[in-house]
């Protein structure tokens, strides 16, 4: 299984930002002399709204994975060519060249005594190191360290562990790797940033394997876990 992380902000920030600001060419103010932006482009882009910005910016977030490679890629890179076609420019090309990045071919965790199973998704590798797993998988003890802190940690098995991590917690995952566990599971939370994403990898090839679940699976795993412990498998 290979792994890359979604999210998070490189890519997203530039396309958004190229939207945005084609949207909103109109609202500079021409230099003198010169001619105004508003010949430019079309009466619809000049007329450009922010209901008309918010839903560019819902059709780049809901194409999924947008790194190069994935269909979510092609798909906004299709979209930025029409809308440049379409408010008139005539140079527009595309030109392809080899990268390389990593493919996430998907994760499950499965709960064997009761045979239910939750999809994961990996992160951005560890500089090279990608969420690899050993054909046989692991298993191990699901714990729950809500944010990482030490403190939480506290009376808490971590070394085999299989950890469920709040994904808002910073760079804390170091904690739970630091004592030991096998995996860590980010948990979807309701609002993040760029900043929090920016802290779930590490620029060292380190051998931790990090994953994302949603937050209904989620919240299903831990109310099993409130029922008393349990291993699971991934």
């Amino acid at each position: 299984m290979r792994g890359r992380g979604e999210l998070f902000g490189h890519s997203v920030e530039l396309v958004c930002g190229l939207v945005v600001g084609l949207l909103m060419l109109t609202a500079a103010p021409a230099a003198s002399g010169a001619p105004s932006p508003a010949s430019l482009v079309s009466d619809e882009i000049s007329e450009a709204t922010e209901a008309r910005i918010r839903e560019t910016i819902a059709f780049m977030a809901s194409r999924g994975s947008r790194v190069a490679g994935y269909p979510g890629s092609e798909e906004a890179a299709d979209f930025v060519e029409t809308e440049f076609r379409e408010i008139g420019l005539d140079d527009v090309k595309r030109e392809e060249y080899p990268v390389v990045v990593p493919m996430d071919k998907g994760a499950t965790l499965t709960i064997p005594e009761e045979g239910a199973a939750f999809a994961l998704q990996c992160l951005w590798p560890n500089s090279v190191k990608t969420s690899t797993l050993p054909a046989e998988g692991i298993r191990g003890p699901l714990v729950y360290g809500r944010s990482g802190a030490f403190s939480e940690l506290r009376g808490l098995e971590m070394k085999g562990s299989i950890v469920l991590l709040d994904f808002n917690s910073w760079n804390r995952w170091l904690n739970v790797a630091s004592l030991g566990a096998q995996a860590v599971i980010f948990i979807e939370p309701e609002d993040a940033s760029y900043s929090q994403a920016d802290q779930k990898y590490t620029v060292v090839p380190l051998s931790v394997e990090r994953f994302w679940i949603g937050r209904s699976d989620a919240d299903r795993l831990l109310a099993r876990l409130d029922q008393g412990s349990f291993e699971v498998e991934l």
